[in-house]
């Protein structure tokens, strides 16, 4: 395992290894090979985060753990979880779609590993509330969040947002459901305008999922979401002076930033700062899950 600040990482990917987030991941974190990865139809970033490598996937489909690990070039497979333990820096417990991934954080809490569950960190408050409580209680660091936070678009944001003038509202839009995907927009809504919000009314109609929210500052905020639409990520920002649209196109920017925190925070084993933030996100967002399953 790692040492001093001028030697690499040994991070361990846990799950998703067939999802896109497994493969951005370990492509961000490894000397891929590229033409593996184009051949695959996979993205194929040209970013390499430094200070840390991915050497070991474990992955339920050994399978897809064996075809990430070849076409990532990651040194080793592991048949078991447990495997990771004793030879690791830290872990990254993957989003595989099945809003189950973060099932495997308790075996690394109690060997004290710093642990990054992706996003959503579980599908309901009290278990994300009980899996934070848990991460404390082991003296774990934990850190869970959307990529979304670290967007490069955010960077500028706030500046662009005096010329806008006294916000009025916002509107968030992307593609898929809203809790699992709508976390985005909250992520980067409240990176760009710090403060709490409250849900005010959330529904479905047609096709396209709705939630409405009341800033601290007294003005609204809209959430539109549906499975429907090509690819849509993006808030708007309506003022007294002007309108901010905010599209969040630069994937190699969101993932890259995110494996950079990622590979910060297993390097300094501090607890994530912000994770109260995303309890609250999740806190907020969980009623809407009543429209996805209704549908």
């Amino acid at each position: 395992m790692a040492g001093g600040e001028s030697v690499g990482l040994s991070i361990g990917l846990v799950g998703g290894a067939a999802a896109y987030h497994g493969k951005a991941f370990a492509a961000l974190l490894s000397d891929y090979n590229r033409t593996r990865y184009e051949g695959l139809g996979w993205w194929a970033p040209e970013r390499r985060v430094a200070g840390a490598s991915v050497t070991v996937v474990w992955d339920a489909d050994i399978e897809a753990a064996r075809r990430l690990a070849w076409a990532a070039k990651i040194p080793r497979v592991a048949e078991e979880p447990e495997e990771l333990l004793g030879t690791v820096d830290g872990v990254i417990l993957v989003d595989d779609g099945s809003m189950r991934h973060q099932r495997h954080a308790g075996i690394f809490f109690h060997a004290g590993l710093p642990v990054f569950i992706d996003k959503p960190l579980a599908p309901s408050f009290s278990e994300a509330r009980a899996i934070a409580a848990q991460a404390s209680e082991c003296g774990a660091p934990l850190m869970s969040c959307s990529a979304l936070r670290f967007a490069a678009e955010l960077a500028t944001v706030r500046e662009r947002l005096a010329d806008v003038g006294e916000i009025v509202s916002v509107e968030g839009r992307c593609r898929g459901q809203m809790f699992y995907y709508g976390i985005h927009l909250l992520e980067a809504l409240m990176a760009a305008l710090p403060g709490d919000l409250e849900l005010v009314g959330h529904g479905r109609r047609n096709e396209i999922q709705w939630a409405e929210f009341e800033h601290q500052r007294g003005y609204p905020v809209r959430l539109e979401v549906s499975e429907e639409w090509a690819y849509l990520l993006e808030l708007t920002f309506r003022g007294s002076r002007g309108h901010l649209t905010v599209p969040f196109t630069d994937a190699e920017g969101f993932y890259g930033n995110l494996m950079e925190q990622v590979v910060r925070f297993v390097r300094r084993r501090e607890a994530d700062p912000l994770l109260a933030r995303t309890l609250r996100q999740i806190e907020l967002l969980e009623p809407t899950r009543e429209d996805e399953l209704s549908a």
